[in-house]
C-alpha cells in the first residue's frame, strides 16, 4: 500500500450556505472514506462583497496524487453549482482549497486568518477517548 499523505482542505460558500456544505460533504465522504471535518464557522467575506461565508475544514490521509485530487475537488466544486460566470459576481456555492498536502502549505494569505487557524487547532486537539 502506498504511504498516506496529510490532506487538510477549506471549504467555503456564500450561497444557499448550508445546502451547499452538506452536498460538498457528503461528496467528499464518497471519495474519502476516512475524512474528518471541524465545526461550521460564519465569516464576513475577504476582498469581495458577498453574503457571509459558512466555513469548514476538513483533514484526511489519502494515498491519491495532489493533481489528481485538484481535479475531484474542482468537479465537487461543479456539482455544489460553482462556474466562472458566477464566481465574476461573487457568489460562490462551493470553493475547496488544498491547504496542506504532506509538508507543503499551500493558500499562505489563508494560514493567517483567524478562523482558518481556530478551525484547524480544532482538527488538532486528540479526540475524546471513552475510558
Amino acid at each position: 500500500m502506498p504511504p498516506l499523505t496529510k490532506l487538510i482542505l477549506s471549504l467555503g460558500s456564500n450561497t444557499g450556505q448550508k445546502e451547499n456544505m452538506e452536498n460538498a460533504e457528503s461528496l467528499l465522504r464518497a471519495l474519502f472514506k476516512q475524512i474528518r471535518f471541524s465545526d461550521s464557522k460564519w465569516t464576513e467575506p475577504v476582498s469581495i462583497e458577498s453574503d457571509l461565508f459558512l466555513n469548514k475544514i476538513a483533514v484526511v490521509y489519502t494515498a491519491h496524487g495532489l493533481q489528481q485530487i485538484c481535479k475531484a475537488l474542482r468537479n465537487i466544486e461543479r456539482k455544489c453549482g460553482r462556474s466562472r460566470s458566477l464566481h465574476k459576481n461573487n457568489v460562490v456555492p462551493m470553493d475547496i482549497d488544498v491547504l496542506q498536502f504532506g509538508d507543503a502549505k499551500m493558500h499562505a494569505e489563508d494560514w493567517e486568518r483567524g478562523y482558518i487557524r481556530e478551525l484547524i487547532q480544532q482538527m488538532e486537539e486528540p479526540e475524546e477517548t471513552i475510558a
